[in-house]
């Protein structure tokens, strides 16, 4: 039946050419549909009206269904209102009247399901438009949708019934009030009537609308709604075996999951069961819905982990269900040839799944309670016959290697794979090489100092192995363990590889020459000049592969090339490699030049490698930057494009997009992103080697780098803008030193134009971590442009923000204290929250701390006055830690920078930090011993040296300091008793006692901003010859095996550690009681061999 509307009714005539045109939109014809294209875009700029009616007459008038749907989709386009074209507001009071009749009566007489889905699309995103939740007169928008949408749900037709309740779902999707007012009171009888509808769509449609009622209201809005999840639940069942429809629920509850964790957790007990047997049903349920119910068990208990990890039996039955998975591996008759591994499939496999999920479960519930199922399970897999278990077992093994703590279990893991290279089928000797180099790098140094004696020669002995592809990862998984391998344990195998590796680099199999290249890259980095005899042998085999590599297959191969030739550079030295790095630059230029493809691996392979290349010259690298420049500039040119749908699939594939103060949103391809952050590294790379010889391109570049410093598309991006900009400053410092040019402001210039954007940025940034970012960048401009660059006036602002952004933080620490009823998940992760947002307040400590060092005199007049009050108001809050902290902060880098000019307000704070020193929380227990320990060298504390170093000797003394969690505060305690012992000596009673305890705690490993100055300390101590110490020289040389050549350490630490085992001698070594275990023994060999060179 066809209905004749009011005012402006569409012609036959017009109808019959309109509907010409939607045909020809669909046209397989390219003039003919992009000619229908630009008359349809003209019709909706210049008759938005007419073009509309058009739209809803076909919906209703039209006898073609492919157009009915067209018309729909368009007419949607028309009225959604994050649209850049967007026109409902063009289109006439009369027509708008009109056409939402036309849609009502479409959804009353359409009969084709597919088709009024698409209508019903059309009325939920109109609804959210015209409907206004928040006016007296809500209905007057659509008067009567509240009528229709009670007819469909009540009409006897099913298909009707589901279209209520599709186009409620969606709204409330778009507009979570508008359904509220439009339905709220009469939403769970609505659903609970749906549950037990005979129409299967109208199950479905009513769980879609449940858990979309999850997603988008708040907690205590769908409050009245949880006492249906096992109604809802029941509904999932009945789908077990009807694909399609539970594929749309089980996308729902993963959608959930992710936003409302919380709506599940009082149901465990029947969503678990039922999700691990969807995940099992091998026998009747594709890929795909498996892999969802799986997602959402994975996804829960990363939201919820402390509860999923007391439901009984969950991470046993995870760990078997993610090897279970991971069985379904494929065979595959080409696996063993070498150059197949570039056949990649799009879908994601079973397998795939299996193994990301254990990595996620472990990182989720922690270590320790995997890892024991894990082991039990990789004990019973490389029993069983056949290669499959043993494969899983191992890539099991090799996904959770991060997370083993135990060098026990290491040694063990380690011996197994050992064994397991010596297996008769090539793919369990290929799981055996990737787990080495996973560990390796896992495990890194521990894994090479203790087992380089064994897995060196097996990855050697596996690089000859008949089957290619595993050959060539033997060479994958030495790199992994070579490059964190002392140069003195290769160096005895290097004539044996490279007459290996010189072998496979001309191998007519491409994925051996990529290994082989490789592997030379990283011999090259752990041996340095040692390389220098194999360099002419292997640079011109380089030179050949990058003229001949020419096809699109190979130019990952030539990519490597690349990188060999920057990393070869790097180990030789300028001189060398001077000749070759002009041809290199030129075919990598030359190549960029050409344009590269989005996908193309050469393109990062080009931008590291000129990195490399450039530290390789120095300052000969100069004459390139002309060539390179333009592009890097005009890469920083780059500007977003608009979208003309945000929520397009089209649009946000490989896209990020930002919604703009007027609505409308513009966005970057993900590889333009990545073009731009590339830009940024070159550029800083640039910076930092060539320093004062950049200087001629520093203002350009600061004029082209600026808008990166608020780039709205990726924090990424802004964190590399950042690093980039010191650079520019330490560049233009460094310049105008070099030429003796008078100061002509660049330097504050750059720093004032620095500040000006990134305090903007910070005063609406909400992500921590790039306030963090921005705060710990803005101390390192500051360092770098140096003392006497800004005015008191400037000091004074920037203190002035700096005290706003504190006030921001503790805010947000006092709203986090305000929701209650939080349960343990819910707890850890606002823990985690306040502990990021912790970490941040010490970040704007130390930039207040770096204003007080550079601009001492300006702060004690004009930026003092700011943080006394902050340090007052926050030690008056008697219960919130994270206000004393913040005090804490700011006192102890008054402390450290200010001096004795900072004891004047010592009255302020310091008898709450003595008092502190014990306190239960260990962040604030922290932030006190650091006032002592800053003020340990300053004569003044000496009325409080004894009181202060028993204090900290009982912290270090009690075990629960030793929990995790707080090993921080227990080493700073460890570090300022030792500064106490060091300045505070003549006024602490039994100061050697303190001292021993001082020793005993030793090395630090956590705190590492105070490790490496504490171990100093100890060896200060040793070098006055403090008789203590000599008596205790056992201990003291155990400390220092455990420092050296650590990042605890120093290279003059490193210098006195290696005189000091010289002079003790290797005899007294000997009889050292009690005897240095085999792990120090090897390190004493270590530290000899270093003396000796």
């Amino acid at each position: 039946a066809q209905k004749t509307f009011g005012m402006g009714v569409i012609s036959p005539e017009e109808l019959a050419r309109f509907c010409e045109l939607l045909q020809a939109l669909l046209s397989g014809d390219n003039a003919r549909r992009k000619e229908s294209e630009r008359v349809y875009q003209e019709t909706k700029r210049c008759d938005p009206d007419r073009l509309c009616r058009c739209l809803a007459t076909v919906l209703t008038q039209a006898k073609d269904d492919t157009l009915r749907q067209q018309s729909a989709v368009l007419l949607r386009q028309c009225v959604k209102f994050n649209r850049c074209d967007f026109v409902w507001p063009q289109v006439a009071t009369e027509s708008q009247s009109e056409i939402k009749a036309q849609l009502e009566y479409a959804l009353q007489h359409e009969r084709i399901r597919r088709t009024r889905h698409k209508i019903c699309d059309v009325v939920s995103m109109l609804a959210c438009h015209v409907l206004d939740p928040t006016s007296s007169s809500f209905a007057t928008g659509w008067p009567t949708l509240s009528s229709v949408l009670s007819s469909l749900l009540g009409a006897a037709d099913g298909t009707h019934r589901e279209s209520s309740l599709r186009i409620v779902k969606d709204m409330l999707g778009l507009n979570p009030p508008v359904v509220q007012a439009l339905v709220s009171s009469k939403m769970p009888s609505i659903l609970r009537a749906a549950c037990a509808d005979d129409s299967t769509f109208v199950r479905k449609e009513a769980l879609l609308l449940f858990m979309t009622g999850l997603e988008h209201l708040q907690p205590s809005e769908w409050e009245p709604l949880k006492c249906l999840m096992p109604s809802m639940l029941d509904v999932v069942k009945q789908f077990e075996r009807s694909e399609d429809e539970l594929r749309e629920c089980l996308e729902a509850f993963v959608q959930v999951v992710d936003i409302s964790p919380s709506a599940f957790q009082q149901h465990l007990d029947k969503i678990v069961p039922m999700m691990l047997t969807i995940s099992l049903a091998r026998a009747h349920l594709a890929d795909g819905v498996r892999q969802m119910a799986f997602e959402f068990l994975t996804a829960l208990c990363e939201k919820k982990a402390k509860l999923c990890g007391k439901y009984p039996d969950f991470i046993r039955e995870m760990v078997s269900l993610c090897m279970e998975f991971m069985l379904e591996l494929e065979d595959d008759d080409n696996w063993a040839d070498g150059d197949a591994s570039d056949s990649w499939t799009v879908d994601v496999s079973n397998y795939d799944v299996g193994e990301e999920n254990i990595d996620r479960f472990a990182q989720a519930l922690g270590a320790e309670v995997v890892l024991s199922h894990v082991f039990t399970n990789v004990r019973h897999y490389v029993n069983q016959p056949g290669w499959k278990h043993k494969y899983v077992a191992i890539m099991t093994l090799s996904q959770c290697a991060e997370t083993v703590q135990e060098e026990t279990h290491v040694d063990e893991i380690i011996q197994l794979l050992i064994s397991l290279l010596s297996d008769e089928h090539p793919r369990v000797r290929f799981a055996a090489l990737h787990a080495i180099g996973q560990t390796s790098t896992d495990h890194s140094p521990y894994l090479q100092e203790t087992h380089s004696d064994i897995v060196l020669p097996a990855l050697m002995r596996l690089m000859d192995d008949p089957v290619v592809r595993v050959a060539s990862h033997g060479c994958a998984a030495f790199v992994n363990f070579a490059e964190d391998l002392e140069n003195e344990l290769l160096l005895p195998r290097v004539p044996a590889l490279m007459t290996k590796l010189c072998r496979k680099m001309v191998s007519p199999v491409r994925i051996a020459r990529e290994q082989a290249i490789t592997a030379v890259a990283v011999i090259a980095g752990v041996i340095e000049t040692n390389f220098v005899p194999y360099y002419q042998q292997v640079v011109p085999v380089l030179k050949q592969i990058v003229l001949s590599a020419t096809r699109k297959e190979e130019r990952a191969l030539r990519g490597k090339a690349f990188e060999c030739m920057s990393l070869l550079g790097l180990a030789v030295g300028r001189d060398v490699f001077k000749p070759d790095a002009q041809e290199a630059m030129q075919v990598m230029m030359e190549t960029a030049r050409k344009g590269l493809e989005a996908d193309d691996p050469q393109k990062s392979y080009i931008h590291e490698a000129a990195q490399r290349i450039c530290r390789a010259l120095h300052e000969d690298f100069l004459p390139y930057l002309v060539y390179l420049l333009p592009g890097i500039y005009k890469t920083l040119q780059l500007q977003p494009s608009q979208v003309v749908d945000p929520d397009a699939e089209d649009e946000e594939e490989d896209m990020t997009i930002d919604f703009l103060e007027d609505g409308t949103a513009v966005g970057l391809k993900t590889i333009q992103i990545e073009d731009f952050r590339s830009a940024l590294q070159l550029l800083a790379c640039f910076l930092e080697v060539l320093g004062g010889y950049y200087f001629d391109h520093v203002r350009e570049t600061a004029h082209h780098m600026l808008p990166a410093l608020h780039f709205r598309f990726s924090e990424d991006v802004k964190r590399e803008a950042i690093l980039a900009w010191q650079e520019l400053i330490n560049a233009a410092k460094s310049g105008q030193k070099q030429r003796s040019l008078p100061d002509d402001g660049l330097v504050a210039d750059l720093l004032r134009v620095y500040l000006q954007r990134t305090l903007e940025t910070m005063r609406v940034e909400e992500d921590l971590e790039t306030l963090q970012c921005q705060t710990v960048g803005t101390a390192a401009c500051l360092k770098a442009a140096g003392p006497n660059t800004m005015t008191p006036n400037e000091v004074q602002h920037l203190c002035i923000e700096l005290r706003r952004l504190i006030e921001e933080s503790t805010q947000r620490q006092w709203r986090a204290t305000q929701g209650g009823g939080l349960d343990e998940d819910e707890l850890a992760e606002a823990e985690e929250h306040r502990d990021a947002d912790q970490l941040l307040r010490v970040k704007y400590a130390e930039l207040v701390g770096t204003i007080m060092e550079l601009y001492k005199g300006h702060f004690l007049s004009v930026g003092l006055e700011q943080f006394i009050p902050v340090i007052q108001e926050c030690l008056k809050s008697t219960d919130s830690s994270s206000d004393h902290c913040m005090a804490f902060y700011l006192a102890d880098d008054m402390i450290d920078k200010l001096g004795a000019d900072s004891v004047p307000v010592w009255p302020v704070f310091m008898q709450q930090i003595l008092h502190s020193i014990r306190h239960r929380d260990a962040w604030v227990r922290q932030a006190a011993i650091y006032g002592v320990l800053h003020a340990a060298p300053l004569g003044d504390f000496a009325q409080f040296a004894d009181g202060a170093a028993k204090l900290l000797s009982q912290v270090i003394s009690q075990p629960e300091t030793r929990r995790e969690g707080s090993r921080e505060a227990l080493e700073a305690a460890t570090a300022a008793l030792g500064r106490l012992c060091k300045w505070q000596a003549s006024s602490i009673a039994g100061v050697n006692d303190h001292l021993v305890l001082f020793l005993d705690n030793l090395p630090l490993e956590e705190d590492l901003d105070q490790a490496g100055p504490t171990h100093e300390l100890l060896m200060q101590f040793v070098q006055e010859g403090h008789a203590l110490l000599q008596e205790q020289l056992g201990k003291v040389l155990r400390v220092f095996l455990e420092v050296y050549n650590r990042e605890t350490s120093s290279e003059a630490l490193n210098f006195f550690i290696r005189r000091l085992f010289v002079q003790a001698g290797g005899e007294q070594l000997k009889e050292m009681q009690p005897p240095f275990s085999q792990k120090h023994r090897k390190r004493i060999e270590k530290i000899l061999r270093d003396a000796r060179k």
